[in-house]
């Protein structure tokens, strides 16, 4: 059996990225034994640069709508975008699309939409997309997402803001969650080495930034460090971005928070550090499942979509999401998980416990219920 993996982010540098793709792979190789799964990277959809990437921006969308792939203009679109990676998809026995960080308003979906019809249109094979954060920002991109995830023989959304989202596309989602809730981490004694090689104690917190961390005071962020600071806990961050690591320099330049970037370790060694942290601070949705699997208190500000507040609806932990101007309640919110010992809330790991099962759900085969919303157990 062939399987197409879409959007395959192993080698992304982003550790969220690494983490939820390799505990798909994983799934859907203990759901079909034996299995070749073929990757194809997001970087696959980019068409050349300037003008033709531009054009193709402009037109793939409309063969897509139209379903016009053997025009002249459809043949060039197609080319263009999965000419590179035609093969991948050829004799496929199943095409599954990694839904995740891609299925939202920007540049590169006016790409990939349309490469995923393509594929669904000139392969014999289900389309499944799955792992998914359906928003659609721009009014005008509205008929391209609902034309393409109304072709998806199966898509899972992993929060339930997506799920409402691709209801009102005219889409069927199945309710699902995150593979990172899959992930595993680092031994402790490489932890400990990491720890040691980087002088943080064994009592620390972990802090980073977020998918629009320029809009995080720097001011804010240096004055939760000294909290950390002044109640005796170190402080590191981690970086998997280069906003991140800039993000590092306006903030800390003046206290003592080493970084940690993924030149340096990888997404399993950060889920070891946040299970062993005290506290997790940042705007980073995958590090955020790394704590609250791991029963780590955290506090938390906005990423680029709604996926963030859609993974707390989950986690019944909306109280410890704070907007990015919010600046008194991000520090009191620290201040009091401090002062009560940095306990995590009751039910936050239970519940995450509970989303693993949904995470199955992604590279599984069995017709689930098409549910009205999200399970009642896990939003009660």
């Amino acid at each position: 059996m062939k399987i197409a993996l879409l959007m395959d982010n192993r080698g992304d540098g982003n550790w969220g990225s690494q983490a939820t793709t390799t505990a798909l792979v994983r799934l859907l190789e203990a759901a079909y034994p034996g299995a070749k799964v073929v990757g194809v990277p997001r970087s696959a959809a980019r068409p050349g640069r300037g003008l033709a990437r531009r054009a193709v921006e402009r037109l793939a969308p409309r063969v897509a709508l139209r379903d016009a792939w053997s025009s002249a203009a459809g043949r060039w679109c197609a080319e263009l975008l999965v000419g590179s990676w035609r093969r991948a998809i050829e004799g496929a026995d199943l095409i599954v699309v990694n839904g995740e960080g891609t299925l939202h308003s920007q540049k590169q979906t006016l790409r990939w939409l349309p490469a995923l019809a393509y594929a669904s249109d000139s392969v014999a094979a289900p389309l499944w997309i799955v792992n998914t954060t359906v928003e659609v920002e721009i009014p005008g991109h509205r008929p391209l997402f609902s034309h393409v995830l109304r072709k998806a023989d199966r898509l899972v959304v992993r929060e339930p803001t997506s799920f409402d989202a691709a209801r009102s596309l005219g889409a069927t989602p199945i309710a699902g969650a995150d593979c990172a809730l899959l992930a595993d981490g680092s031994e402790d004694a490489e932890v400990d080495s990491i720890l040691q090689g980087i002088g943080v104690g064994k009592e620390f917190a972990v802090m980073t930034g977020s998918a629009v961390v320029e809009r995080w005071s720097a001011e804010v962020q240096a004055a939760i460090a000294r909290e950390l600071l002044s109640a005796g806990l170190d402080v590191l961050y981690v970086a998997s971005t280069g906003e991140d690591r800039q993000n590092h320099a306006r903030a800390f330049a003046n206290l003592p928070v080493p970084m940690l970037t993924n030149d340096e370790v990888g997404y399993r060694a950060v889920v070891g550090l946040i299970r062993r942290a005290k506290l997790f601070v940042g705007g980073r949705f995958h590090l955020i499942i790394f704590a609250a699997k791991a029963g780590t208190p955290f506090v938390c500000v906005p990423s680029n979509t709604h996926k963030t507040i859609g993974l707390l609806r989950l986690l019944s932990a909306e109280e410890r999401l704070f907007e990015m101007t919010d600046h008194t309640g991000q520090l009191e919110c620290v201040r009091s998980t401090l002062a009560s010992g940095c306990v995590q809330a009751s039910g936050v790991q239970l519940r995450a416990e509970r989303l693993a099962a949904l995470a199955l759900r992604n590279a599984s085969a069995e017709e689930d219920e098409r549910a009205e919303a999200y399970p009642a157990l896990l939003l009660a």
